[in-house]
């Protein structure tokens, strides 16, 4: 727990990582960056609704295949030309902000399943078989 951002760094990799319970971005990065498989969760849940569980400012940044849950915003991308793939977002204020000019997978909300399951298979409720989408649930 950090009283600013939980990771922040201009051109980073980061992989595997987790941001927890920070007051203000759970990741934050300026660009040329690449953000894969990590968890945000609880980030920015101050007065002030300021922080995201990832936040992108600037460009050429890729984030794939990472989770944010329960933030103020789940994904922030304040800049254009980043790559936004296979990620999900649940119980966060805004799960998804991005601005215009950045290439993404479709944002799809997902629905949960009817009955439970006891078997060898069932129905999926994402609704896509695109691979490349994002979820929110």
């Amino acid at each position: 727990q950090n009283t600013v951002d939980g990771f922040f760094g201009g051109t980073s990799k980061i992989i595997d990582c987790e941001a927890i319970d920070n007051d203000n971005d759970g990741f934050h990065v300026a660009g040329d960056s690449l953000i894969t498989s990590c968890l945000s969760r609880l980030n920015g849940n101050t007065a002030a609704n300021d922080g995201a569980g990832f936040h992108l400012t600037g460009s050429d940044t890729r984030i794939e295949g990472c989770s944010a849950v329960s933030n103020d915003r789940g994904f922030d991308v304040d800049g254009p030309g980043n790559l936004i793939v296979r990620n999900s977002a649940a119980s966060n204020t805004v799960n998804y902000s991005i601005l215009a000019n950045n290439v993404l997978g479709g944002i799809i909300a997902a629905g949960t399943n009817a009955a439970a399951i006891n078997g060898s298979a069932a129905p999926g409720t994402i609704g896509t078989t695109d691979p490349w989408s994002n979820v929110s649930h």
